[in-house]
């Protein structure tokens, strides 16, 4: 009985012991594992922490430093570092923030950030050493242990801040008034195809309004023309007439006008455009929107926000009007009154002169909206991520002459290279104003004197025009008919030609040496600015060149450059006794055309020529440029 006692008394004891010990291991196991649960934890905590103070760096960096191109990476650092200290994390102990600026792109169907001094992006990565955990730092302790006692933490966040302008490089177009411009009225009626009387053109007004994209698009339902279906390229690239054009702007500014944000008076001059767009030959000739914009970035794709940006509704329809009449030849019924008058005593000898003026759009302007900054990897003449060109164009202007002695058909023509402006960078202050930097090649020039009908020919050739077919098509001389008339011929025949060229390094890259010019805004400036290159010429030089370098030959007894040696046979012969032995006897003939033809040319050129190319846009050795509208999206992450 006593023994069986102490056997269950031992069995209980034994019983208790292995509860106790069962109960320490599996209390020490619900310990390491509430350790470890709050290790982990706390390192979750601590990387969300983490990112949460790179994410806020990257988003305030970008949204008080600006957006578009440049910034300094010292400036930068401290707004992150600002934004850090506010969210508790100080850069030192332990703790570092290292920012810089880049852009981000697509490969592969990813985004990825590239360093980039000039990039729109900022990248900031935050990093922190933490405790690893209690039991790591009591296991550090013991002599030999490799444990660390520190864990890395990382965090990286990209922020950017989309920021785009819509600028023009000479296209106000319709933005003279007819008594500045008397030259406006009969190339807005040549480009429409019809007569048009702009007496209610005035500066300002309803030409100043501006207008985005997307009211546009929006506007096609308007007058019945349905897109929704064919997605933004679709509606980029779809074909529409100017006449089209008016009535989606004359829609949607009606829109307004209920609204009271315009006059009602405010229409009239608009409506007038459209009538005489129904009227004339602009309601067959088709554009794209993408032939008016440029849009795409080097991916191809339109950036987001730029269907936000306001367009002058002025520069939106002059350059919809130049490209409507690309590869066209346009003739311009101009009075000669003025050019007579400013001969002065000259004209006393002038019977009559039949002044010809023809326009042929090569390429027309374009209206650039995008980003700043240079492409990282150039595409040919392109190394800028926005650039737009002026006109590319060759304007003919020609006189006939019936003088007592002598008889001619003057022909100058100007072919006009198309200049090209870029947006070097976007910044926005503190304040809330924002800068625009342009930078400016202008246009190259070329000016030829020569007889009117070869100057012409590119324009009776059919097809469209190009710089190359303007080039290689060959100029004859003016031929003078002294002494005689066209039905009894001549005594002697003289020849007349010149050339002059202006040029700017042979190439159409833009670089940071090239003319500057500063916009800054809102409001943008209403007037254009003009940037002068640095070499090139204007009109007035170019042909002062021309008049120096005039090629006069003179033919005697009908001999002329084709061989035909006249009278007897004898005018092959003496022409080289004329040219190599006599000129110089004849030297007051020669002066006496110099004399004629100098003021002739340079009233062509100041009176006729220059106006024409100012409304074209085209300023030689020089550009207007134009900042229209700068949006700047939301500050967002991309990585």
């Amino acid at each position: 009985m006593r023994l069986r006692n102490f056997h269950s008394s031992y069995v209980r004891r034994s019983e208790s012991g292995a509860v106790a010990i069962s109960f320490v291991i599996i209390s020490s196991l619900v310990l390491l594992c509430i350790v470890i649960g709050l290790d982990t934890g706390r390192l979750f905590l601590e990387q969300r922490r983490l990112q949460t103070v790179a994410d806020n760096a990257a988003m305030e960096a970008v949204a008080r430093s600006g957006s578009g191109g440049g910034g300094d990476a010292g400036a930068l650092a401290q707004l992150a570092e600002e934004s850090a200290a506010r969210n508790g994390f100080v850069v030192g102990d332990r703790r570092s923030l290292q920012v810089e600026r880049g852009s981000v792109s697509q490969q592969d169907g990813l985004r990825v950030f590239a360093a980039d001094a000039e990039g729109g992006a900022v990248r900031v990565v935050a990093r922190h050493e933490v405790r690893t955990s209690l039991l790591a730092n009591l296991a550090a302790l013991m002599p030999g242990s490799e444990v660390p006692a520190w864990t890395p933490l990382r965090a990286e966040a990209v922020a950017s801040r989309g920021a785009f302008a819509a600028f023009s490089a000479g296209t106000r177009l319709l933005g003279l008034d007819t008594e500045s411009s008397p030259l406006l009225g009969p190339l807005l009626g040549g480009l429409l195809g019809t007569h048009l009387d702009l007496d209610v053109l005035s500066p300002g007004g309803l030409l100043d309004v501006g207008l985005s994209l997307l009211e546009l698009v929006e506007g096609m339902a308007l007058v019945g023309v349905d897109l929704t279906a064919v997605g933004l390229d679709g509606v980029l690239q779809a074909g529409v007439t100017v006449a089209e054009l008016l009535d989606v702007s004359v829609a949607v500014l009606q829109q307004r006008v209920e609204s009271g944000e315009l006059g009602s008076a405010d229409l009239a001059l608009l409506r007038e455009l459209q009538s005489a767009a129904r009227n004339g030959s602009a309601e067959l000739q088709q554009i794209s929107l993408e032939q008016l914009l440029r849009l795409r970035n080097a991916e191809g794709e339109v950036p987001r926000g730029a269907l936000d940006v306001d367009l002058r509704l002025g520069d939106l329809l002059g350059v919809a009007l130049m490209a409507a009449n690309r590869g066209n030849g346009l003739s311009l019924e101009l009075g000669a009154g003025r050019v007579l008058n400013s001969l002065g005593s000259q004209a006393d000898n002038i019977d009559s002169m039949g002044l010809v003026v023809r326009l042929g759009i090569i390429e027309p302007p374009q209206i650039a909206i995008g980003p700043a900054g240079r492409l990282q990897v150039p595409e040919g003449d392109r190394h800028w991520k926005t650039e737009v060109t002026s006109p590319q164009l060759s304007l003919v202007v020609g006189a006939r002459l019936n003088l007592v002695l002598a008889e001619l058909d003057l022909g100058l023509r100007v072919d006009a290279g198309s200049g090209k402006a870029v947006l070097e960078s976007l910044q926005m202050g503190a304040d809330g104003q924002q800068q625009a930097s342009l930078l400016a090649k202008p246009a190259l020039a070329a000016v030829h004197l020569g007889s009117l009908q070869s100057l012409q020919a590119p324009f009776y050739a059919g097809g469209s025009l190009d710089a190359a077919g303007i080039e290689s098509a060959p100029i004859e001389p003016i031929a003078v008919r002294l002494l005689g008339s066209e039905s009894t011929g001549s005594l002697a025949a003289v020849t007349i030609a010149a050339s002059s060229v202006a040029g700017q390094g042979g190439d159409m890259v833009v670089r940071e040496s090239d003319p500057q010019a500063l916009f800054e805004g809102p409001p943008w400036p209403a007037s254009p600015t003009t940037v002068t290159g640095a070499s090139g010429d204007a009109l007035g030089g170019l042909i002062s060149s021309l008049l120096g370098n005039l090629d006069i030959r003179i033919h005697l007894l009908g001999g002329d450059k084709q061989g035909s040696c006249g009278l007897l046979g004898l005018g092959c012969v003496l022409d080289w006794v004329v040219n190599e032995v006599v000129l110089g006897v004849l030297n007051p003939v020669v002066n006496l055309l110099s004399a004629l033809l100098t003021p002739l040319v340079t009233a062509l050129g100041n009176l006729v020529i220059d106006p024409l190319l100012r409304l074209l846009g085209v300023q030689l050795g020089s550009m207007e440029l134009q900042v229209l509208d700068v949006q700047m999206t939301e500050v967002e992450l991309v990585l």
